[in-house]
C-alpha cells in the first residue's frame, strides 16, 4: 500500500492520483500536514504589521514609532496582559513592584522602557488580542492601501 504526505492546500500529486485511477485497492494511506492556528497567527500578525508600517498610514496613539519593531511592540504589548519585562537604567525587572523598588529619587518615567513579550511566549488569546488592536486601527483609517487590505482580507478567519 504507497503512503502520500499532503500539506493543508495542497492539490494530490499525480502519482497518487494514477495509482487511484490503475489500482482498485480499498486501503490508500494519506497523511495530511495541517498547520498550526497559532503559527497562522503568527505569520499573518507580522505580515500585516509590516505591510501596515510599509504603508506609513498608522497612528499607533501619536507615539514616536519610526521603526517596524516599535510598531510590531506596540501592538504585542496591546495584546498582552502583561509585559514581559520593563528597563529601567539598564536593568531588567519582571514585575511592577521590583521596578518600583528599584526607582532612585532622580526617577524619570521615560527612562522605563517596557519589553513585550515574545511571540511564542503569548497565549492565543493575547495573540487574537493584539491582531484585533492592529485590524481595528486598520479599519478605522480607512485605508486604500492594497497590500495591507489584502493581508486583512487573507486573515479574516483566523481571529
Amino acid at each position: 500500500m504507497p503512503s502520500y504526505v499532503l500539506k493543508g492546500g495542497e492539490k494530490p500529486p499525480v502519482e497518487m492520483v494514477n495509482y487511484l485511477q490503475e489500482n482498485r485497492e480499498n486501503y490508500l494511506r494519506i497523511t495530511l500536514e495541517v498547520e498550526g492556528s497559532h503559527d497562522r497567527l503568527r505569520r499573518s500578525f507580522h505580515a500585516l504589521v509590516k505591510a501596515w508600517f510599509d504603508s506609513g498610514e498608522f497612528s499607533a496613539n501619536g507615539s514616536d514609532i519610526r521603526s517596524y519593531e516599535k510598531l510590531r511592540n506596540y501592538y504585542k504589548l496591546e495584546g498582552c496582559d502583561y509585559p514581559e519585562f520593563y528597563i529601567y537604567k539598564n536593568n531588567y525587572y519582571k514585575t511592577r513592584e521590583e521596578l518600583k523598588n528599584s526607582i532612585d529619587e532622580d526617577f524619570n518615567i521615560k527612562f522605563v522602557t517596557i519589553q513585550p513579550k515574545s511571540w511564542t511566549d503569548m497565549t492565543k488569546k493575547e495573540k487574537s488580542k493584539a491582531l484585533d488592536c492592529l485590524l481595528t486601527e486598520i479599519r478605522m483609517s480607512l485605508t486604500n492601501n492594497q497590500n495591507v487590505l489584502s493581508w486583512v482580507n487573507k486573515i479574516q478567519g483566523d481571529i
